[in-house]
């Protein structure tokens, strides 16, 4: 039974690919962007898994760039966050996999291919204390009225394996909201992304970092360069892998001693 613990958020800028790239993914698209592969075998389009939409290099270039600009322009559209962050995420992917790999929690996530959404998260979440780290992340998205649902399934990613990385990185974002301590305003939004940067290494991460602080005022540029940032690199390099870490046994652990745990300092 589906927890009654949050109300989804409906909004259009979910999906995972922005409307105005659709035509680049037509059956039209796909043999006039193939015809530009050297050979028959360098593209497949058959999909790899449920939801995969299957695009050639060619056609994640022009997505990518479409994505960066027009996201640039409007920065809260989360669909193109979504398609820039998949057609350029391979080789980061690939390394965050590899680093799972490591260790065996990583190893388990891999295996298992746990999800976190409505009907995983424990219906105990909303009576835990507000000290212990579940009942902070149900404060944290019950305030804001958000929903884990919300997030996008990965499209585009060219390997199963490799989409299911990509979603757990989506579905574990809040969860280090938690851990920073950072609220959803747009400097502490960037904060994270400079966090996110330094453990994960995707380019959808650093184009955040780097152009999300160009539209703040510059009172909160100063606060976020030489505060915000400074402590969001340190804590990126210092704290452990936290894409290897199964946030859904901790729920109901005191936050700050989960903290330590994964050495993580809050903001």
């Amino acid at each position: 039974r589906k927890s009654t613990m949050l109300r989804p958020l409906i909004s259009s800028s979910r999906t995972t690919i922005c409307k105005a790239c659709l035509p680049l993914l037509s059956t039209r698209s796909y043999s006039l962007f193939s015809s530009s592969s050297s050979t028959s075998h360098d593209f497949d389009n058959r999909p790899l898994y449920e939801g995969h939409i299957p695009t050639n290099k060619l056609q994640k270039s022009v997505l990518a760039v479409g994505s960066a600009i027009l996201g640039f322009i409007d920065p809260t559209r989360a669909d193109l966050i979504a398609t820039l962050g998949e057609t350029t995420g391979s080789c980061a992917l690939k390394s965050i996999r590899e680093k799972m790999l490591q260790s065996p929690e990583g190893r388990q996530i891999l295996a298992s291919r746990p999800f976190i959404n409505m009907e995983t998260l424990p219906s105990h979440l909303k009576h835990l204390p507000p000290s212990t780290f579940g009942g902070s992340y149900y404060q944290f998205m019950s305030s804001h009225g958000y929903s884990p649902d919300e997030r996008p399934k990965v499209r585009m990613v060219d390997d199963e394996d490799l989409a299911y990385v990509m979603l757990r990185y989506r579905q574990v974002h809040d969860f280090w909201h938690v851990l920073a301590g950072m609220d959803t305003s747009v400097k502490e939004e960037v904060a994270v992304k400079w966090m996110e940067m330094v453990q994960t290494g995707l380019p959808m991460t650093m184009l955040s970092a780097v152009v999300g602080g160009l539209r703040l005022s510059i009172r909160d540029q100063i606060e976020l360069y030489t505060k915000m940032a400074p402590w969001a690199v340190r804590c990126g390099r210092q704290s452990t892998n936290l894409m290897s870490v199964l946030y859904e046994n901790h729920f109901e652990d005191d936050l700050v001693e989960f903290r330590k745990k994964l050495n993580f300092v809050p903001y």
